[in-house]
């Protein structure tokens, strides 16, 4: 019986470590070094990054990152214009 127990927790043990290290890590930047980054972070593992650049390559792009909660996938929507000058 305790050797069954025991198992048991080993096994309980791997599945919550497995499951912090399967989670989405925070998305890099995807043109280098952006002008403006902003975080934030809500209840329930909800988190968003925004990274901004105000005239890369003649655009200004806005790249909002968002996971609705923890280890969950991030979703994606960037926004694009002309430049603006910051």
């Amino acid at each position: 019986m305790n050797k069954t127990i025991f198992f048991l927790a080993i096994i309980f043990i791997v599945l919550v470590q497995c499951k912090k290290e399967d989670c989405p890590s925070l998305p890099e930047p995807p043109y280098g070094t952006p002008d403006t980054i902003l975080v934030s972070n809500g209840p329930n593992g909800y988190k968003s990054v925004n990274y901004i650049y105000y005239c890369y390559k003649g655009r200004y792009i806005n790249i909002d990152y968002t996971q609705i909660s923890s280890c969950t996938d991030w979703g994606e929507k960037i926004a694009e214009s002309n430049c603006v000058q910051k």
